[in-house]
């Protein structure tokens, strides 16, 4: 084959026993020939891999549930698996080691990979996101099941510099790594105008430090010298291997198969459309939900959201409060502006205005450039503290969330305030509970920490919210004060009941808007401008 062009077999081969892999969640060709290679052979077994999202889709075959074999994998380290269900399975099995770490951590730590390996750098990254959650070693050091906590190493430890606590990450050493892209050239440079998330060249430059290997896959294969050099992602000198992927089983067909039609070029950034012909968002919970956390935004800020309802949030502000001009939307998996997909659709962001890399967005969520953070919660305590990454035995992991809600100048946790078979609807103004769920969210306990309140308060730099259909809090050095409750809503029934700990009711407790409980806009831009 000419240039660097391999089959996926032929690339299967060039990944060894015990390799530390680095896999992003896509390349279904590669991943697919290592997995029959696998189990035919037993080879390559014992991997360690590190997935900073460990996607896989509608339960199928497909990610990190290829590796997801007893004998194949001896360690995973993501920050998020909660997809991968044949994965989540092995790790419940304990039949490998797990860690999950921070998503910021995980995707700046291929750039301090790559100036390690020759002695130039620390070894690894030294932060302090991660400091009381469930990642300091003090909470678990991000292991993740039973046989990770009595045999595995630490992979996160507590150090002490300039007499402050830091938690320092070491850098692994790739022995290989695997790559998603669009188009290829015989030099191996490689381009990704088709991708939803570009990665960058990090972890490729990463694995090429540490002597690895690095294996594209694409779309196209292109004569050398013939692709646009600014449309270049990946650099050919970083790039060994090259396998080109049959459309069948590209995302774009895949986006077919699952009914969500092509791969629509407004999403890769092709193509700007009017916000205004996106479908509307239903006027349900989720709604008004996602209402009562928006009325909290000021002019010309930049928001950043999480997956769940918090992305509502920037949905209904682009599309419904003609917020385009005035708040700018970023994603940590490196898309800036535009309005994410909802649900299993969360990287589709229609009308981008810029598409950069994980690294360089968390470089900006570190450093606290954003204003706000919208993040769904799946439990809270007394003292505000939220929990995201473990529901029972389900690991889930919190992607970019502990960054994230480290660093933001404001946090609002947003989500309905029970949650199970809870049935409820707004009329004339008013929001009335016709059946509460079964799951209390405000415990007296979360069972895994992964936003620590009494840090952020400490920090005295943030303002922490939670935002919920009936109810918005805010969190105080005194404990969770109430501020506000839906019009319609009995505060000892609907609420005081429904909590496993008692808040600061103020005796001049304030009804939220009942705008957010109509079906019209809220005229949110006309209020914002007036403040201005």
């Amino acid at each position: 084959m000419s240039g660097k062009l391999c089959t996926a077999e032929e690339a299967a081969l060039k990944i060894n026993d015990g390799d530390t892999l680095y896999f992003p969640a896509f390349a279904e060709e590669v991943t697919t020939a290592l997995e029959e290679r696998f189990l035919k052979t037993g080879h390559p077994g014992n991997l360690e891999i590190y997935a900073p999202v460990g996607i896989s889709y509608f339960k199928e075959n497909n990610g990190l549930n290829r590796f997801a074999h007893p004998g194949m994998v001896r360690r995973v380290v993501s920050s998020h698996i909660w997809s991968s269900f044949r994965m989540r399975e092995l790790i419940a099995a304990n039949e490998c080691e797990a860690y999950i770490l921070p998503l910021g951590v995980m995707s700046r730590m291929f750039r301090e990979i790559a100036v390690a390996a020759r002695g130039n750098g620390p070894g690894g990254i030294l932060t302090k996101v991660g400091l009381g959650t469930f990642v300091d070693p003090r909470e678990g050091g991000g292991k993740a099941n039973e046989r990770t906590k009595e045999k595995g190493e630490d992979l996160v430890k507590l150090v002490e510099w300039n007499g402050e606590e830091y938690l320092f990450y070491p850098a692994p050493k790739l022995d290989s790594c695997i790559l998603s892209c669009t188009t290829a050239d015989e030099k191996g440079n490689a381009t990704s105008e088709d991708e939803l998330i570009s990665l960058g060249p990090s972890p490729a430059i990463a694995c090429k430090a540490c002597g690895g290997t690095v294996i594209a896959q694409v779309q196209n294969y292109a004569k050398a010298d013939t692709l646009y050099s600014r449309n270049i992602a990946i650099p050919g000198i970083f790039v060994d291997h090259v396998v080109v992927e049959p459309y069948e089983k590209t995302l774009a067909k895949k986006f077919v198969d699952w009914g969500f039609g092509r791969l629509k070029p407004e999403w890769t950034g092709e193509v700007r459309i009017p916000f205004e012909t996106m479908p509307p968002m239903p006027h349900s919970i989720d709604k008004v939900t996602a209402r009562v956390a928006l009325t909290q935004v000021t002019p010309h800020s930049t928001i950043n959201f999480g997956f769940g309802q918090s992305t509502g949030v920037i949905y209904l502000a682009y599309t419904e409060e003609g917020l385009s001009d005035l708040v700018t939307s970023i994603l940590e998996i490196g898309i800036i502006g535009g309005v994410p997909g909802i649900g299993e659709q969360f990287a589709c962001t229609t009308n981008p205005e810029a598409l950069t890399t994980p690294d360089y967005v968390f470089d900006y969520i570190w450093g606290g450039g954003f204003d706000y953070a919208f993040l769904a919660f799946a439990e809270t305590d007394s003292h505000g503290n939220a929990n995201v990454s473990r529901f029972g035995d389900v690991i889930a992991g919190p992607g970019g969330f502990v960054d994230i809600s480290h660093n933001a100048k404001n946090v609002c946790f947003v989500g309905t305030f029970t949650t199970g078979a809870m049935k409820a609807r707004c009329d004339r103004g008013k929001l009335e509970i016709e059946k509460d769920g079964d799951v209390v969210k405000f415990k007296k306990h979360v069972q895994e920490i992964t936003f620590n309140a009494k840090r952020s308060l400490a920090s005295g730099n943030q303002k922490i919210t939670i935002a919920t259909e009936r109810a918005l809090f805010e969190i105080t050095n005194e404990g969770l004060l109430l501020k506000a409750i839906a019009p319609g809503i009995d505060l000892q029934k609907h609420i005081l009941e429904k909590m496993e700990f008692k808040p600061i009711v103020p005796r001049d407790l304030e009804l939220l808007d009942e705008k957010i409980y109509r079906p019209e806009p809220m005229g949110l831009r006309e209020k914002l401008l007036r403040n201005e």
